[in-house]
């Protein structure tokens, strides 16, 4: 396991609320705090700047509960990667639109997002990964924390899926967002849910991996937040994400059935007609609720993930 010297921390790291207590401990020996103002969740002692960028040094080929092992062969489109696409088509028109995907890895949700029509970049902390997107797919990748970024123009849609708890200090994405994001931008958040903490303690899934989590959101949490920073939340809920699904990016091993491609392509076909019938409707919750047929569902799973989906206030 993986031990740190760390910061004791007195007080919230979202809303400077002094009013917090313990909220357990985690497998790996680290220990929770909690926010009763905001009900954000912290580590605490908190990891120190250094010990956090020493998380990503091999960040893709660890095996000690932090980072991912053998990441390259796990590389391929997802069901996530769908739903962000569908959400999208259903607030505007995408093509041409500027999108920022905080996080991105080796770059196959940008390169998702660019075949269908979008103008997509990605930023990451890990060199090692936008090397390797850039090389293989050319893609408008920077290395570097998000804090850091600078980029020509602002974005019309900013996608943080699995990144926000990574970082120790709310303050430092949120400020950074609205800086570089057009009026009216929309932000797709995904991030574990903590609220599964309140209810199955420290059995919950993320007391048990993915031990470079810092912050821990819930509904209450994020809502806080976004709304303080200027954006208003259109809507939030759980998520239960079924796996991967064929490669539309060709990003995949390729070894996927050629039946199983044809029936992805019927049900590729499926989607664009159910979201001419959910842009008719015309909201946001309609598009979320609809969406079932890539086994991206609502339910009470301890697994859940939380999706939240905001707009830039004018």
């Amino acid at each position: 396991m993986i031990r740190w010297t760390g910061m004791n921390l007195k007080s919230c790291p979202a809303c400077s609320s002094t009013h917090i207590g313990p909220a357990g401990k985690r497998k790996d020996g680290a220990t929770v705090s909690r926010c009763f103002e905001c009900g954000i969740g912290f580590l605490n002692p908190m990891p120190t700047n250094a010990e956090i960028q020493g998380f990503y040094d091999d960040y893709f080929a660890r095996t000690d509960g932090i980072g991912y092992e053998n990441y390259p062969r796990r590389l391929g489109t997802d069901y996530l990667d769908y739903f962000i696409w569908d959400t999208i088509s259903s607030l505007r028109n995408p093509r041409g639109c500027s999108v920022l995907d905080v996080g991105c890895a080796f770059g196959s949700r940008v390169a998702f997002l660019q075949k269908r029509g979008m103008k997509a970049t990605g930023v990451d902390i890990s060199a090692e990964a936008v090397e390797h997107g850039k090389k293989r797919w050319n893609l408008d990748l920077h290395v570097g924390k998000f804090e850091d970024f600078e980029h020509e123009g602002k974005f019309d849609f900013i996608t943080m899926i699995d990144f926000i708890e990574h970082v120790p200090v709310p303050d430092l994405w949120t400020r950074k967002i609205r800086n570089i994001s057009n009026e009216g931008c929309v932000l797709l958040i995904h991030a574990p849910d903590f609220d599964h903490y309140s209810r199955i303690g420290e059995r919950w899934i993320g007391y048990s991996k993915s031990y470079e989590h810092v912050l821990y959101y819930n509904r209450q949490s994020i809502k806080s937040i976004l709304s303080t920073n200027g954006f208003s939340v259109l809507a939030e809920r759980s998520l239960n994400l079924a796996g991967k699904t064929i490669d539309q990016t060709g990003v995949g091993n390729g070894s996927r059935s050629d039946i199983l491609a044809r029936t992805t392509t019927g049900l590729r076909k499926y989607r664009v007609f159910q979201n001419r019938i959910n842009q008719i409707r015309g909201f946001a919750g309609d598009v979320l609720r609809g969406i079932t047929w890539r086994k991206i569902m609502t339910s009470s799973s301890p697994y859940d993930s939380l999706f939240v989906i905001a707009r830039k206030n004018p």
